[in-house]
């Protein structure tokens, strides 16, 4: 009598149908657990698979044969090799094609033939290479003939006229023939798309070194009504008002958006278009705005944002050259939601916000997860000269001390926040102060990692931290060696913070040496093995 181990070796479509609904991470644990009853879980290791130029013909015939259990394949080679295994995996659901050329119209024709064939997929990224193809005309065949369950698009199109394509293993012999009629033979014929896809919601787009044709552009987007972000299209020099009509038709065509990202500006420096779907957009539609490497003059982001205050949740200026300070202020005062604000900085970037500036007003909102910012402090500020006497002589706060008190209980009140991230601007003028660069782990703010003590007559402000009970990563200028007298950092701070930052993940707390090794003093080295897991950034010995 068969035992009942044997009969689960020949249920192999059983063994199959579990293996179809585990998450990728689960499937090694189950190949191990099968390979007792059945050699056929073996196969499972194909799950999610780089296709480079290391397989060999041989191999891409095993692959083949495994490519049911395909569902995330990404690749770097000749597209022929790709659909070959492709087109024989039903389960693909992620797809990244990383450095694909497509030179001619049959490859566009025969890569969006194998793209409609992929009823499964979700996921579809692709990097596309050409000497002569047109973004337009690209665009075009792709999104007519992307499968209909797909939630997720990105494309990366670069034109490399006069440039090299990257190296490809690629060569016309009589085996790549038959390869192309093997595949072309086993994809169907495609049609026009008709039907919007509905999964869609998440759009990816950047032409390098060129600009797209509103009149191509806007007419893909009403097959997108479910889009809920996107990369802002480049268009071109347009006038403004071409350019807000075209954000407004897209806006219109995609009723659910509500987030934005421009992360490449190669020929709208300016982010004239993302400003246009800030002002053409309905009011408090906008949730998040992610602007990347601006290099011209902008000042009118707080205008397109005074839009959205009450919806906006998250702001990301990316290593812009600049941006008006006015308007960076003015996102504290009137953005309600905000969760994320985030800004670093380029060695080129020309804009910094003066913490007096910043501290006028109360801050709108308190639900801050994320808080990256640059700040200039005055020379006072940076280094008070004897605050310990300073405090002696004067029973109320110094001068120097009254906005960066207020800056450090705006901070605390944000009990929310997980990642802070606060650097000191250093003068674009003093960069090459003593013939080295000077970057923010140079410098360290007073105060803030320092406990207040005044029957020592002892400023500080940590105390006033007490509230981030949340808080995972503290970055930016925090060094112990630039610590001015008075506002040093030791075991009661260290003791303070492992009670008051359970949750403390990373810290930076940077020391000029020039040995290899660097070892922190004790009461750093406490924190550490009470909280386990703490990383700290302990040394600096040159440029950032």
């Amino acid at each position: 009598m068969e035992t009942a181990q044997d009969r689960f070796k020949d249920m192999t479509e059983l063994i199959f149908m579990v293996a179809s609904h585990l998450d990728h991470k689960d499937i090694a644990s189950f190949r191990l657990t099968c390979h007792k009853y059945h050699d056929i879980c073996q196969h499972f290791q194909y799950c999610d698979v780089r296709l480079t130029d290391r397989w060999t013909k041989e191999g891409l015939q095993t692959l083949a044969n495994s490519a049911g259990l395909i569902r995330s394949l990404a690749f770097s080679e000749s597209i022929s090799k790709f659909l070959y295994v492709a087109s024989l995996s039903p389960r693909l659901t992620v797809l990244n094609l990383e450095a694909v050329k497509v030179d001619t119209a049959f490859d566009l024709y025969f890569l969006a033939r194998a793209l409609s064939s992929m009823s499964t997929l979700r996921s579809l990224s692709l990097k596309l290479y050409t000497k002569d193809l047109v973004a337009e005309e690209t665009l075009k065949a792709l999104v007519h003939n992307l499968p209909a369950l797909l939630e997720s698009f990105s494309l990366v199109f670069e034109t490399l006229q006069g440039q090299r394509l990257p190296p490809s293993d690629e060569e016309d012999d009589d085996d790549e023939v038959r390869l192309v009629d093997t595949v072309s033979a086993l994809l169907g014929p495609i049609t026009e798309r008709k039907e919007p896809l509905r999964r869609l919601t998440d759009w990816g787009l950047v032409i390098t070194f060129g600009d797209i044709e509103a009149d191509v552009i806007v007419p893909l987007f009403e097959f997108l009504p479910e889009l809920v972000s996107i990369d802002v299209p480049s268009i071109g020099l347009q006038a403004p008002v071409h350019t807000f009509d075209v954000a407004t038709r897209i806006s219109k065509a995609c009723p659910k958006l509500r987030h934005l990202r421009k992360l490449h500006t190669y020929t709208d420096k300016e982010g004239t278009m993302a400003l246009a779907f800030l002002h053409s957009m309905p009011v408090n539609t906008v949730e998040s705005l992610h602007i990347a490497q601006l290099s011209e003059d902008v000042r009118t982001f707080g205008d397109g944002l005074d839009f959205h205050k009450e919806s906006i949740k998250s702001i990301v200026f990316d290593r812009c050259r600049w941006i008006d300070v006015d308007s960076l202020v003015s996102i504290f005062f009137q953005s309600s939601n905000l969760e994320v604000f985030r800004i670093s900085r380029s060695f080129y970037s020309r804009f910094e916000i003066p913490l007096e500036c910043l501290v006028t007003q109360q801050w709108a909102s308190t639900k801050f997860r994320e808080l990256e910012l640059y700040l200039r402090l005055t020379d006072n500020e940076q280094n008070p000269e004897h605050p310990a006497d300073a405090l002696t002589i004067a029973e109320s706060i110094p001068d120097w001390a009254i906005d960066l008190e207020r800056f450090y209980r705006q901070v605390g009140a944000l009990t929310q926040l997980r990642i802070l991230d606060l650097k000191v601007v250093v003068d674009n003028n003093r960069r090459f102060n003593e013939g080295r660069y000077l970057p923010y782990r140079d410098r360290t703010f007073p105060g803030l990692l320092t406990l207040e003590d005044r029957s020592r007559g002892r400023l500080g402000w940590l105390q006033l931290l007490d509230g981030l009970m949340n808080l995972e990563e503290l970055h930016g200028s925090f060094n112990l060696d630039a610590m001015v007298p008075g506002f040093g950092f030791g075991q009661d701070e260290a003791d303070w913070m492992v009670s008051h930052w359970p949750r403390l993940k990373f810290i930076e707390l940077y020391t000029h040496c020039e040995r290899d090794n660097v070892v922190l003093p004790p009461f750093v080295q406490s924190m550490m093995q009470r909280l386990p897991g703490l990383k700290v950034a302990r040394t600096y010995t040159g440029k950032k």
